[in-house]
């Protein structure tokens, strides 16, 4: 809607009086307190993209990993198929609505990893998941067999585009434990693993 202010002076009194001027200032002062009847649809413009996101489950995949740990030996762990593949979640997380935020729940990561009581907090475009650290992780029976690690987690993903949302997780991994030998060689300790995530809508 449009809303417009008018000020009136007689034009037929060209005499500038003490009054006239006052009354003039008085009129500019409420063109400019009014927007000069500028139009109300401009308002709420340079909202985030992310304000009308309603929160839903989402099915996650990773989709690229940078072991920086073991120099790329743990990839197959989080991507077994090999790069350029996908390596979908068991269970779809939820992703809560700006409203909704601080959300607390639990969350499951894929294997090793266990379930993990997480707070999700974020803005606009964003989420962020705290919390989701595991302890005593077996790393990998098959490779690694008895060898027990910690992970400190953090996620953070755009929500920008709901069809499709991105993130990035790195897995900090430390206190590596077992029999000598069945732990894998690593870089430094703690060290990093980062994956990369897509999520989809999930009818679940």
């Amino acid at each position: 809607m449009t809303r417009r202010l008018f000020c009136i002076f007689d034009s037929a009194r060209p005499r500038r009086t003490a009054t006239h001027l006052l009354a003039a200032l008085a009129c500019a002062a409420l063109l400019a307190a009014s927007g000069c009847g500028g139009d109300d649809s401009s308002e709420g413009a340079g909202e985030g993209a992310g304000d009308g996101f309603v929160g839903q489950n989402y099915l996650m995949k990773v989709v690229a990993v940078d072991d920086a740990c073991n120099k790329g030996a743990l990839n197959a762990l989080f991507l077994p198929e090999g790069a350029g593949s996908e390596s979908p979640f068991d269970d779809p997380i939820y992703v809560p609505g700006k409203t909704e935020l601080p959300w607390e729940g639990e969350i499951k990561l894929p294997d090793p990893f266990k379930k993990a009581d997480v707070k999700i907090e974020g803005s606009d475009e964003t989420r962020t998941i705290v919390g989701a650290d595991n302890t005593a992780v077996l790393l990998d029976e098959a490779t690694h067999p008895g060898c027990l690690v910690d992970f400190e987690t953090s996620v953070t993903m755009n929500i920008a585009d709901p069809a499709r949302i991105t993130g990035s997780a790195v897995l900090s991994m430390s206190n590596l434990a077992g029999e000598v030998g069945n732990c894998p060689d690593v870089e430094t300790d703690p060290c990093n693993i980062t994956i990369d995530l897509v999520g989809s809508p999930s009818a679940n």
